[in-house]
């Protein structure tokens, strides 16, 4: 017990000792990708397209180490318009801020994304179809993640490239025997945001 308050103290001691303490941030984030779905012997491919907004706030553990949390909604649509998906979202994530230029940073960050969402699938004939309850699963690096300070405290943030792990669990509410889990590597995506130090 008494290391981790020790532990508890140091880190405490350490996040009052830096200039910059914590940052909050917005940002959209953009990816596409091509999930392919078995449904017998027959293969499904759709090209989806996934928008995220996200408003966070992120405290430093050391002097160049930041962890926090974003808040965020997230849309997940194929290019034909159907099969939409909405979901509330929290990102956990480790921020590493490297200062390459008095303009510029290089802020690598790696960030597990928990998304939540339900589809309320109405009436057909007079008989209540149920509801699909979804849950989204991100894992994620952002290796090619850059600020742009436009000064100490207001960064531009721009992030291309980022690789990310994702699990969809499709939970229908009145068939079991419908239930299904989709995972897929999602190898492009962007990112613009702004950022607000303290």
């Amino acid at each position: 017990m008494k290391k981790i308050v020790l532990i508890v103290v140091a880190l405490i001691f350490a996040n009052l000792t830096f200039a910059q303490k914590s940052f909050m941030e917005v940002n959209g984030t953009y990816s596409l990708f091509t999930q392919k779905t078995e449904i017998g012997m027959l293969t499904v491919e759709d090209d989806l397209n996934v928008v995220t907004f996200n408003l966070g706030y992120n405290a430093a553990l050391t002097k160049k180490l930041y962890f926090g949390g974003m808040l965020g909604y997230s849309t997940i649509k194929a290019d034909e318009g159907d099969n939409e998906v909405n979901l509330w979202t929290l990102t956990p994530k480790l921020t590493y801020v490297h200062h390459l230029h008095p303009m510029f940073s290089w802020t690598p960050n790696i960030y597990v994304t928990f998304g939540f969402g339900k589809t309320d699938l109405g009436t057909f004939l007079g008989t209540d179809l149920g509801d699909i309850n979804k849950l989204n699963v991100r894992i994620g690096v952002s290796p090619l993640s850059f600020d742009i300070n436009l000064t100490n405290k207001i960064a531009v943030n721009v992030t291309a490239l980022t690789p990310y792990y994702n699990i969809m669990k499709y939970s229908y509410s009145k068939n079991d025997d419908r239930n299904f889990t989709q995972k897929d590597f999602v190898y492009l995506g962007g990112q613009l945001g702004l950022k607000l130090y303290f």
